[in-house]
């Protein structure tokens, strides 16, 4: 027998093999045809450890992974199995790229990006601070990479500055480095935003955009891709990529949310809210409506130069109070003292406005929701008119003047109802206007809204069961309307000596108007219809006749009072 069989495996080998045809092992260095003859008994048990299932021909032999020496080749330098190469590691804090860029904290990332703030020790264009995305798949960084070389900075947009590839040491290979402006997600801002500044914001957005599309990119979907302090601007261009019509509009689309929630301080479409462009916004995010970019970043900048203060603005006035269809009597009570000041053409007008719905039946709500109103009244007459017609005015606190005499109010209220030993109470809803500026206070279910041409947008919210029932989604806002316990109120004022009033800040814009009302008119006409009354109406007293007729037509079941109060420019 010539063959040679391996004292490892066993396997029989031709003659003068120099490797086992099974295992690898060395022939030559451990043994020779003559030294591997063994007796017959080993020969026995080498064969029975050798037997094996034979695997049909049609099966795939399995590659055998099993632990062996590596052989060597005839030079004699063994042949090393390479391995997958090494991850890529983060670049440390303190660390100094390209002898420029100061490695700052490393920021969450995208899978395969490395994300740092660092500093810009060299011609920053955007401010020392900046953003470097650093990866060892260039392709990974294919959108800012494509942004850098085809977007221009300017208005409202501020693509990547630099780009490069280096070998670090002790790195596998290549790494490709991005650095870009460093600014605050949008998310961090607060919403809302006053509306001029809100548009101003939004239009060089807009031309950005208007200028990433002529460039024949387009984001696709732009949340989370804004990034700015005092102004805003597209900066993250991490899933830019070919531009086209659909695309085009969808970023359009993302854009008029991204305004609307500036506006609002909600992410999705609320019917007949009264802000700047709310229709126009909810069409475009609602697929209703399309635009180019170009074109909403001037209807934008339009707007918001519609809006700012004018140099003289008047407010026009309307009220009326009715007993309604059913009451005998009325306990609903109204004051309103509009006072101008004009110099040197310029007119600065302050007006106190107040709606109270007394409760209490005879001798009791109408007694109530007249205390009230004669005590804000004295209080107007002590403090606020000497104050606001100083020479140049002296300035004052407007709101918690207001939250002030409402509570004066409340004491009197209370003191009158504990020497009567009844529960008389009111509610009440007043707004004190200086300029373009309404601070809103009020106590219980009598409410305000603010009403133009875009919509209608409730200000104040019930201190009621169902506004309670509604905030926890626990009955519809069209339930609440019929509920059985919808007169059921939890604060009002008279109930305590001291009595939480809610305050609330509204910046009007020549053509908007205020609505003061009992709930003998909210509760009687619908929202749709409130605006459609008093923005169609001639004039503010118009408005509130209109008002009036159409809660008595709906039944008229309690006290009806109605304020308008409209903000017009004076040319």
């Amino acid at each position: 027998m010539n063959d040679i069989h391996c004292p490892n495996c066993q396997t029989p080998n031709r003659a003068g093999a120099k490797y086992c045809s099974s295992c690898g092992l060395s022939l030559s260095e451990n043994a020779s045809p003559t030294t591997l003859i063994m007796d017959e008994a080993t020969m026995r048990r080498a064969a029975a450890a050798r037997q094996t299932v034979t695997l049909p021909e049609s099966r795939p032999r399995l590659p055998d992974l099993s632990p062996r020496r590596v052989p060597r080749p005839d030079n004699g330098t063994p042949t090393i199995s390479l391995g997958p190469p090494p991850a890529p590691e983060p670049l440390p804090e303190g660390a100094l790229l390209a002898d420029r860029y100061v490695i700052g904290r490393q920021l969450d990332g995208p899978p395969g990006v490395f994300v740092y703030q660092a500093e810009d020790t060299g011609d920053a264009p955007y401010g020392v601070a900046c953003l470097i995305k650093d990866s060892a798949d260039e392709s990974v960084l294919a959108g800012e990479l494509a942004a850098r070389g085809r977007v221009a900075a300017g208005d409202g947009v501020r693509p990547p500055y630099d780009a490069f590839t280096l070998t670090l040491p002790a790195a596998a290979g290549p790494r490709t480095f991005v650095v870009c402006g460093l600014g605050r997600s949008f998310e961090s801002l607060e919403w809302p935003v006053e509306p001029a500044a809100a548009l101003n914001r939004a239009a060089p957005l807009a031309r950005g955009l208007a200028a990433v599309h002529a460039a024949g990119l387009a984001f696709g979907a732009l949340d989370g891709r804004v990034q700015g302090d005092d102004a805003l601007f597209l900066a993250d261009f991490a899933a830019i990529g070919p531009g086209s019509p659909p695309a085009y509009e969808a970023d359009v689309r993302a854009l008029a949310g991204l305004v609307y929630r500036m506006l609002t301080g909600r992410a999705e479409v609320t019917p007949g809210i009264a802000v700047p462009l709310a229709d126009r916004l909810a069409g475009l995010m609602m697929g209703r409506a399309t635009m180019n970019a170009a074109d909403l970043a001037a209807l934008l900048s339009s707007r918001a130069a519609g809006l700012r203060r004018p140099e003289s603005l008047d407010l026009r006035v309307g009220r009326r109070t009715d007993v309604g269809q059913l009451r005998e009597l009325n306990e609903d009570s109204l004051l309103t003292l509009d006072l101008v000041l004009s110099n040197k053409s310029i007119s600065r007008p302050v007006g106190l406005f107040v709606v109270a719905d007394g409760m209490g039946g005879h001798e009791g709500g109408e007694i109530a929701s007249g205390l009230l109103v004669r005590a804000v009244a004295q209080h107007a007459a002590s403090e606020l008119m000497p104050r606001t017609t100083a020479a140049g005015g002296e300035p004052m606190d407007y709101g918690a003047w207001l939250s002030t005499a409402i509570q004066a109010g409340n004491v009197e209220v209370f003191e009158r109802s504990q020497k009567a030993g009844n529960d008389m109470g009111t509610t009440v809803v007043a707004a004190l206007v200086a300029g373009n500026k309404a601070f809103v206070a009020h106590v219980g279910d009598s409410r305000a809204y603010r009403i133009n041409a875009d919509g209608i947008e409730q200000i104040t919210v019930d201190h009621s069961l169902v506004e309670s029932l509604v905030a926890s989604n626990q009955i519809t806002r069209e339930e609440a309307r019929n509920h059985p316990q919808s007169n059921v109120i939890y604060r009002t004022i008279g109930d305590k000596r001291q009595v939480t009033v809610d305050l609330d800040l509204v910046t009007l814009a020549p053509g908007d108007s205020l609505l003061l009302c009992s709930d003998g008119l909210s509760g009687m006409v619908t929202d749709d219809a409130l605006q459609r009354l008093v923005a169609t109406a001639a004039s503010p007293q118009a408005a509130c006749d209109a008002l009036i007729d159409a809660a008595n037509r709906a039944g008229g079941e309690d006290n009806i009072t109605a304020i308008v109060i409209r903000a017009e420019a004076l040319s």
